[in-house]
């Protein structure tokens, strides 16, 4: 539970945050599109990913399978 609710934090915060953080301590430029994809590369895959193979994995072995292993 604390990797999803932190996993959708990130999905909400991460770009303003970002954006914020470099733009106000260093005057750097981060396009708004590489924040984006970053985003979809390191939280959107991996928890779609996740979430996808609990869901396979329950109905190919059941729940009592899957909450024992």
């Amino acid at each position: 539970v604390q990797v999803s609710v932190n996993d959708l934090i990130m999905l909400i915060a991460f770009v303003p945050l970002v954006t914020f953080l470099v733009t106000g301590t260093s005057g750097l430029s981060v396009p708004f599109a590489v924040l984006l994809w970053s985003v979809l590369i390191f939280v959107v895959i991996p928890l779609a990913a996740g979430t996808l193979s609990r869901v396979v994995l329950i109905r190919l072995k059941g729940i009592e399978w899957f909450e024992k292993r």
